[in-house]
């Protein structure tokens, strides 16, 4: 037997399938199972699966109207509320249809990049094995990493990729007919779409995995460098940085002789256009009241340390927020935030860092700085920071154990900040500051 995987009917509605626009003019109508008749005898299909196209319910039970009365309609994947608390009571309702497959969400239209991993989503997904459904994945590519996270998750339920995550076409409808045009031979090319991600794999091993790879024209070309290269960002601030950020220390009474001890509280997704986004709608959120904590247990520990609370301008009056609960007069959080190449600057000066997985904790292990990074719901394995000149990058958090920042401790982030071994490079007193620091008593945050 043949059977198309996957087709779409529907009754047009202009208002709700605004999706189908002018360019698509030809599919402005309905199409029921008499439309693919004639398209399954010509192609030798037997049957079809019918997949959803509105998220709704009603769009689910259309089809299973449509299959009850079509026999060419092998089955039907719906529409349900993944997130909804009343799941488990919906997919009962659904299950006395046996035509009903699987489920799909239309994750494309979803402006979140990592909707797919957010755990009341997930939560939804945890239910359908027991009920024997499939789940579509139907994406873009930039939801990509979140999707094979999603599948890593899941071992036991099965999955199905729809249109193959509807991969950028243009490299192949665009720039590759233009290099053939300049007369660029395909033996001279290679494109980072034919290389896929592999499982586990960190993309920096992507990306350099790619840049080893060399045209079939130079195959027998010897490489330029043949030595091993350490696979790893390496940035050094300029001397202009440098000079502004030993000035801007200077300014805010930061003495030379103090370990500066770098905070990164917020990432991209902490500040909304009203304000503080909802730290339930915030898998890296750590409370502002741990990360007061964690400053009072540095203190104690190094009672000559000065913290600085980084971030950008917008992020200002959470970082306030987080120094006016410490109460600490060596806490500073920049009223303005700290442009990139300043903060490049103190981050080679800095003794150390506690970040939440955001762009600037990459940044820090890329100058050198000694980490401590709090991952939410993504896999350490492909994204943790790495440091080319070998300084310490310790991981709290993060798949398959820990799902979001604030099931992580105050004791135990204090505990991995204490363990922090000594720049590998750097300032000789913040070298020694940081090895003289392990003399001291050990601090309890509970």
């Amino acid at each position: 037997m043949n059977i198309d995987s996957h087709q779409h009917f529907w009754r047009y509605d202009a208002a709700r399938d605004a999706w189908i626009t002018d360019a698509m003019q030809a599919i402005q109508r309905d199409f029921l199972p008499a439309d693919l008749a004639a398209e399954m005898k010509a192609s030798g299909m037997d049957s079809s699966v019918a997949v959803q196209t509105v998220q709704s319910e009603d769009d689910t039970r259309f089809l299973l109207d449509l299959a009850e009365k079509d026999k060419r309609i092998a089955g039907v994947v719906g529409w349900v509320d993944l997130r909804s608390p009343k799941l488990e009571e919906r997919l009962r309702y659904f299950s006395k249809f046996p035509k009903l497959r699987g489920f799909r969400h239309v994750a494309q239209a979803e402006p979140d990049n990592q909707f797919l991993v957010r755990p009341e989503f997930t939560a939804g997904i945890t239910q359908l094995k027991k009920f024997g459904y499939t789940y579509d994945i139907l994406i873009f590519p930039r939801q990509l990493p979140a999707a094979i996270e999603l599948v890593s998750m899941f071992p036991e339920q099965r999955f199905v990729l729809d249109h193959m995550a509807k991969p950028d076409v243009r490299t192949r409808t665009k720039v590759r007919p233009m290099l053939a045009l300049a007369g660029i031979a395909p033996e001279h090319c290679v494109f980072i779409e034919d290389i896929p991600l592999r499982e586990g794999e960190h993309w920096i091993d992507w990306l350099l995995r790619f840049g080893d790879l060399a045209p079939a024209a130079f195959a027998a070309t010897p490489a330029l460098d043949p030595s091993p290269r350490t696979r790893a960002p390496s940035i050094r601030a300029t001397p202009v940085e440098r000079a502004q950020a030993r000035a801007w220390l200077d300014t805010h009474g930061f003495g030379a002789a103090q370990p500066l001890v770098l905070m990164q509280p917020a990432n991209k997704r902490t500040m909304r256009w009203n304000g503080v986004r909802d730290a339930a709608d915030d898998d890296k959120s750590w409370p502002a009241s741990r990360w007061a904590a964690l400053a009072r247990a540095i203190l104690q520990w190094q009672p000559e340390a000065q913290i600085l609370l980084c971030g950008c301008a917008a992020e200002a009056g959470y970082l306030e927020s987080i120094r006016a609960e410490t109460g600490l007069p060596r806490l500073l959080a920049p009223a303005g935030g700290l442009p990139l190449g300043l903060l490049r600057g103190l981050m080679e000066l800095a003794h150390s860092m506690v970040s939440v997985d955001t762009g600037p904790a990459h940044l820090a292990a890329a100058t050198g700085c000694p980490l401590v990074v709090l991952f939410g719901h993504r896999w350490p394995s492909m994204w943790a920071p790495r440091s080319a000149c070998g300084s310490a990058v310790t991981v709290l958090g993060g798949l398959p154990h820990t799902s979001r920042v604030d099931l992580i401790g105050v004791e135990e982030v204090a505990q991995a900040w204490w363990r922090l071994p000594p720049r590998v490079e750097g300032n000789a007193t913040v070298a020694a500051a940081m090895a003289g620091r392990r003399l001291r008593a050990a601090y309890s945050a509970g």
